[in-house]
């Protein structure tokens, strides 16, 4: 059962190793010219993004492996209660209201449904391949407001997660203005809508924005841009700590 968790642990692993070599070279830019660093740190944002997104993808995979094997009626309560009720009515009843579904035999059919898909396992229930879409929260520009919305399906809450990593020194106080600098900034980069206003590239748009526009090296900038990856890691790494003591507390305790 722990084989998904240890799947995400290496994705995050893998992924962090190409902004470690992407810091690596910015450290070492006696050569660069600044038109060439700005290139650099451009690139450098968009694999942060890339990093962001991909453990925001990654992690709705791990929490679908870990329920698939589980039965229904262990499934997380703002899921199932959608889930069974979609599978147990037909696609014509869903727009019924409970007047028009009041026959005796009927609800009793339906109640039948429910105990026996309750007892299923998730993968053996029949509508197995649209069922992700009840513990997805799809998107192709993942922000701070749609992992909290995901979250909320597995009843955990994104800011007392980050509040606590606040309080404990593990994460920055303004991470979300920097998560979100992040997004904007690939965004634009993708989109070729940047509007850095006066400055002549990211690393004074970085010192202007996040530093009072005191002068920074690229060595300092490119540490900057380190440490929100580390921030992101730890994040997901929490989360999927807290999943683990809500949904393996039990297992655990039994071994």
């Amino acid at each position: 059962m722990n084989e998904c968790f240890r799947e995400f642990e290496q994705y995050k692993f893998n992924k962090r190793t190409r902004i470690t070599t992407m810091d690596t070279i910015l450290r070492n830019n006696d050569e660069f010219k600044e038109s060439e660093i700005d290139v650099l740190l451009r690139g450098y944002i968009v694999l942060i993004y890339a990093f962001w997104e991909g453990n925001y993808k990654k992690l709705q995979d791990t929490f679908f492996e870990f329920f698939s094997q589980k039965k229904v009626s262990q499934v997380p309560e703002h899921i199932k209660k959608i889930l069974v009720i979609d599978l147990s009515i037909s696609r014509n009843e869903k727009k019924y209201t409970l007047l028009q579904l009041s026959s005796f035999t009927r609800i009793k059919e339906i109640n039948d449904i429910i105990d026996n898909l309750l007892d299923l396992k998730l993968s053996e229930c029949s509508k197995y391949s649209e069922i992700k879409g009840y513990f997805y929260e799809f998107s192709n520009n993942p922000n701070y407001d749609k992992l909290k919305k995901l979250l909320s399906k597995y009843s955990m809450f994104l800011d007392k997660i980050v509040n606590s990593l606040k309080l404990d020194n593990s994460l920055s106080n303004n991470f979300k203005q920097i998560l979100e600098f992040i997004i904007d900034s690939r965004n634009a980069i993708a989109h070729g809508s940047e509007t850095l206003g006066r400055h002549n590239g990211y690393k004074e748009y970085i010192q202007e924005r996040f530093f009072d526009g005191q002068d920074k090296t690229v060595e300092e900038i490119s540490g900057f841009l380190r440490d929100i990856s580390f921030n992101i890691d730890v994040l997901f790494t929490s989360i999927v700590d807290e999943f683990k003591y809500m949904y393996m507390h039990e297992e655990e305790m039994v071994v």
